[in-house]
């Protein structure tokens, strides 16, 4: 039997089993089993198995068809264009934790991060996030920490097949504990965290392949499945630097419980979805402390000026006997003279004038601000009309003489 009839058959009873896409899968099979790829398998698609490879060959389409990943019966998988043994004791790399990696980059390529960034993979697994970042990152060191010690064996070894390992410290802990032993509090400037988030009472309903092989240990998050987060923020918090960045993957449902994890005066996140539009991402990012005074309202008095407000009418203004009487009150520490002390109004003369029906301007009152002892005061004139050499005879009832220099001023 040649590969174009092996294929066959393995499509045949993989689809007659329920498997979703029995064609790819048969081919990622047999290249496994022949050590080649699948553009290989086309290449020599007329060349005959021999019998320990057909038999090789059944036995992994019986396994497949039981539910077995196909990530766990070949040992690999692929992950941001990387391949990454896998084995039973680790959870298999998921295409939506591209995601994370690529915000990762994202935030970690704006060239606002200097000197070498300190980064940290919570849970690390098969280490596809901590060897993804050491291997697109030009600079900086990944600390990897998981609390399976058979995983962090599979981690390191995929750190050397991808030729990182100088740049990842494989810690292992529970969450961010090893990683406070070793670093000061605001070292890191980015955790990375894919925890289990999947609720306790929903491992049951997950499909076969997954509740029946992954590791339970992987995927268990608690009753909510948030349990590992609510214990991981605090950590975070004490080592991110300000201004840090955590990412972390989460259930779609758990949107809504978000808020408690985060507060505003602490944390700033956003939600982001995966390529299947679900909410998949959390990205917090670290408020910096406030660095400035702290701003309170103080009523304080009024600063008295040392240069009197005089208060001036019009008439006062183009009288120079008056204005000055009403200077001289002020200079004296008198602001607010006594009507004893202004001169007595006289009585409107009852005299006709030539010019009675003329309109003459209105009395208006300006504040100028009086100059320093013994200099003149700068005068504003307050009327649009003219100024008059010699007063001109104003209607009766509608002037005031002034009783020190002569003059007529309008009341």
């Amino acid at each position: 039997m040649n590969i174009v009839a092996a294929l066959a058959r393995a499509r045949a009873f993989l689809h007659r089993k329920g498997i979703e896409a029995p064609a790819l899968e048969a081919e990622v099979l047999l290249a496994h089993v022949l050590g080649t790829d699948r553009v290989g398998l086309y290449r020599g698609a007329h060349r005959t198995l021999t019998r320990e490879e057909r038999v090789r060959f059944e036995e992994m389409l019986r396994r497949r068809a039981a539910g077995e990943p196909v990530a766990y019966l070949t040992g690999h998988r692929e992950f941001m264009g990387l391949d990454f043994l896998v084995t039973r004791d680790v959870l298999i790399p998921r295409p939506e934790t591209e995601l994370l990696v690529e915000m990762a980059l994202e935030i970690l390529g704006r060239g606002d991060v200097p000197g070498e960034p300190l980064l940290a993979d919570v849970g690390t697994g098969s280490g596809a996030i901590a060897v993804s970042l050491a291997r697109y990152l030009a600079r900086g060191t990944v600390y990897a920490t998981d609390i399976s010690p058979a995983a962090l064996a599979v981690a390191a070894e995929n750190a050397r097949r991808h030729g990182v390992t100088g740049r990842i410290v494989f810690l292992s802990g529970d969450l961010l504990a090893p990683v406070r032993e070793i670093l000061p509090p605001g070292s890191l400037v980015l955790v990375a965290a894919n925890l289990p988030y999947i609720p306790s009472a929903d491992i049951g309903r997950l499909m076969p392949d997954v509740a029946r092989y992954e590791p339970h240990l992987a995927l268990d998050g608690g009753a909510d499945g948030l349990e590992l987060y609510r214990r991981l923020v605090p950590q975070a918090r004490e080592l991110l630097v300000p201004g840090g960045h955590l990412l972390m993957e989460i259930s779609p449902g758990q949107v809504s419980l978000l808020g408690p994890l985060f507060p505003p005066d602490t944390w700033q996140y956003r939600v982001h979805r995966d390529l299947a539009g679900r909410e998949r991402l959390v990205v917090a990012r670290k408020k910096a402390p406030f660095q400035g005074r702290a701003v309170h309202t103080v009523k304080r008095p009024v600063k008295k000026i040392s240069r009197p407000l005089v208060t001036v009418s019009q008439r006062q203004l183009r009288c120079p006997s008056m204005f000055w009487a009403r200077w001289e009150s002020l200079t004296n520490n008198n602001p607010t003279p006594t009507r004893a002390s202004a001169p007595p109004r006289p009585k409107a003369s009852t005299r006709p004038s030539p010019t009675r029906g003329v309109p003459l301007p209105m009395e208006r009152s300006i504040t100028v601000r009086a100059p320093g002892q013994g200099k003149s005061p700068f005068v504003i004139p307050t009327s649009n009309t003219p100024q008059r050499s010699r007063p001109t005879p104003a209607p009766a009832g509608r002037c005031t003489l002034c009783p020190q220099c002569g003059h007529l001023f309008p009341r």
